[in-house]
């Protein structure tokens, strides 16, 4: 349903085929459909962050990455969308979420050739030095939150040994 290689800067306002506009800071939605987007971090952040708040369970999960090694983030969201077996549009209400050094879904021959992303300014694929192994630094946690907690806005370094994440 979601526009292909379209570019947006909100969360809250993503391109559909149809000229419209969906809401991704929500889920599930566009029923029927099956909906991969890359979100590209910002290289010279300390640290990058992923989050999805459960508000009726009273908590959000989220995780930490270096943007620099992990570039992108994949939400991948079938509700539905897979109409073919095994699936049968019987995979619903499920949501994914990848931290990736890739083009989407490509494959590694893509993500390492010449491709939309890269020339846009995201990696999407490492090169491997064999004197220095590879940092992967990724933190995934959960934390619970109070009523009324809806999306989370920004994780911060913490400057005093308390959580420093925020809501809108």
């Amino acid at each position: 349903m979601l526009e292909a290689a379209a570019r947006f800067s909100s969360l809250e306002s993503v391109p559909q085929i149809d000229g419209k506009w969906s809401d991704l800071s929500v889920y599930p939605a566009r029923e029927g459909y099956e909906d991969l987007v890359l979100l590209a971090s910002d290289p010279d952040l300390q640290f990058a962050w992923t989050a999805l708040t459960l508000p009726e369970e009273h908590y959000v999960w989220f995780s930490l990455k270096d943007p620099r090694v992990l570039p992108a983030t994949v939400l991948w969201m079938s509700n539905g969308g897979r109409h073919y077996a095994p699936w049968n549009g019987r995979h619903r209400r499920t949501i994914g979420l990848e931290e990736i050094a890739g083009n989407f879904h490509y494959g590694l021959a893509d993500s390492a050739a010449r491709n939309s992303l890269n020339r846009a300014g995201v990696a999407t694929c490492v090169k491997l030095n064999p004197l220095k192994p590879l940092a992967v630094n990724y933190i995934m946690a959960v934390a619970e939150i109070p009523k009324g907690f809806d999306i989370v806005e920004s994780i911060l370094p913490s400057v005093d040994g308390k959580s420093n994440i925020s809501q809108i």
